[in-house]
């Protein structure tokens, strides 16, 4: 099964729906809750496989990374590209997510960033979705633009196509004051 496991920035203004990040791979907001969220969720099976992009994976504070007691597969299309140890690095989707299947468990997360995304649903390789929606009014800052993921239509909780919310938790206020909201969503 294939998952993606993201957070986007839902605007209370109805601007900018669909943000993951800033093109210099900076978060939109530091959501301690949410950092938890993704490191219990991806940690559950030891070995489970967490596939990224390398501008994501790059984003990541080193002492982080690679993620512990998890498998991390990084895609870059630099066929150079040389990372940490215990770092799988692979050039294609369909490639990285054949040999995340090698390491067990039957769940293989997606964890960005927005092409990696955009590729997976265009791809229909997205079975179940972990969304946790920021309720901000962040909007670009002078020469860093948002990242917007094309393909949040599909995920939207207002009205998903192709998925059905099958958690919905209520709207939360993280301890530096930020409102977010956990979802997961499978595909119909």
């Amino acid at each position: 099964m294939t998952t993606l496991i993201l957070a986007v920035q839902h605007n209370r203004d109805g601007e900018h729906i669909g943000a993951i990040g800033f093109e210099n791979g900076k978060l939109l907001t530091s959501v301690p809750e949410d950092m938890n969220f993704f490191k219990e969720t991806t940690s559950k099976i030891p070995g489970t496989p967490v596939t990224m992009g390398r501008k994501t994976y790059q984003s990541i504070q080193p002492k982080y990374r690679p993620f512990s007691g998890r498998t991390t597969i990084v895609l870059t299309s630099d066929k150079t590209a040389t990372f940490e140890d215990g770092v799988i690095v692979c050039h294609s989707i369909s490639d990285a997510l054949s040999r995340a299947k090698n390491f067990g468990g039957n769940e293989i997360f997606v964890a960005g960033g927005a092409q990696i995304y955009d590729q997976c649903f265009e791809m229909g390789l997205v079975d179940k979705v972990y969304l946790t929606r920021f309720f901000t009014d962040i909007g670009p800052e002078e020469g860093n633009p948002l990242v917007l993921l094309k393909n949040y239509y599909r995920i939207n909780p207002e009205s998903p196509d192709g998925f059905t919310i099958v958690n919905r938790e209520d709207i939360q206020k993280s301890t530096k004051g930020t409102l977010y909201q956990f979802l997961t969503l499978m595909k119909k």
